[in-house]
């Protein structure tokens, strides 16, 4: 480990089987990026921070049609 890296389990306390849920603000390719790592990762980050981690939402003003992650996750624009 990295001296100062975050420490999940202190962070986090030591709760077991609850979930992280979180939205993506914005789908470009950063926020693309984040749902691909996320979805690719999910097995070591559910290990790492202790906790499953959920997209709930991925926020964006334009639609998506046939993206590989349409059925899996909620795409809605933020409210104005």
């Amino acid at each position: 480990k990295l001296p100062g890296a975050c420490q999940p389990e202190r962070r986090l306390g030591k709760r077991r089987g609850t979930m992280i849920k979180i939205a993506v603000l914005g789908y470009g390719t950063v926020g693309s990026g984040v749902v691909e790592v996320v979805a690719r990762n999910a097995k070591l980050l559910r290990e790492r921070a202790g906790e499953e981690i959920y997209i709930k939402y991925i926020l964006d003003l334009r639609d998506f049609p046939g993206d590989p992650y349409e059925s899996d996750y909620m795409f809605m624009p933020p409210s104005t």
